[in-house]
């Protein structure tokens, strides 16, 4: 079953970029169960508290799973 990191903007904005945070990593099937694991999520992490949460399958293979990574987490 594949793996996924859930990220939250628990670390507020750098120069207008939110700043993201590993929640915890999952395994699901799907999209579906992924999706649910982000609506289950505590207020304090989804909007309008924060930037919405991003879930990314793990290891990052693409490009545009890796950008995001080092613009939001590694800043």
């Amino acid at each position: 079953m594949p793996s996924f990191k859930i990220f939250t903007n628990d670390r507020g904005r750098k120069k207008g970029v939110p700043l993201y945070s590993c929640l915890r990593t999952i395994e699901a099937a799907g999209v579906a169960e992924v999706k649910a694991e982000l609506a289950a999520l505590p207020p304090a992490f989804v909007p309008p508290v924060c930037a919405p949460p991003v879930a990314i399958g793990w290891p990052p293979m693409d490009r545009p799973s890796r950008a995001w990574l080092e613009k939001h987490v590694n800043a």
